[in-house]
């Protein structure tokens, strides 16, 4: 049986106040009939522990002002969809959503987001989070958090 493909685009804070990195990376080395593809915006112990584990990673720093960088970063993921034959894409926060989400779609990849938090009551939630809806499936960490975000969005 061959192994499914998934590319994981992840984004790491620049002060590495990374607290789901550790939980992500169990996923991926720990999921044994995927085979992974990291994408990451920066070098750290997270992306040396899968290089060592024999995960490929790809480093691609965002440039330029929001949007550009977000066109530049959707290609760049549109190119690896095709050239690997990666049919789902996995994406740990809302700005690695940003990066791949319209990739995802226009080369029919399986688009997964997963939510580590929500906003305090009160807060709106954005546009930042419009692209939430184009995802084919939401992993929430408690049904809790899902009943909250389902009411607020």
């Amino acid at each position: 049986m061959s192994k499914t493909k998934v590319l994981y685009l992840v984004y790491q804070s620049p002060n590495l106040a990374n607290g789901g990195l550790k939980s992500l990376l169990g996923v991926i080395l720990n999921l044994k009939k995927t085979e992974p593809l990291v994408l990451t915006n920066i070098e750290s112990a997270f992306t040396q522990k899968l290089i060592d584990a024999g995960v490929r990673v790809v480093i691609e720093k965002p440039t330029g002002n929001k949007f550009t960088g977000i066109v530049r970063l959707n290609k760049r993921v549109s190119s690896l969809l095709r050239s690997e034959k990666i049919n789902v894409l996995h994406c740990n926060d809302i700005d690695a959503l940003w990066w791949g989400v319209w990739a995802g779609k226009l080369n029919r990849a399986k688009v997964i987001f997963n939510i580590r938090g929500v906003k305090k009551v009160g807060d709106k939630y954005s546009l930042k989070w419009y692209p939430v809806n184009f995802c084919d499936e939401v992993i929430f960490l408690s049904q809790e958090m899902k009943e909250e975000l389902q009411r607020r969005w």
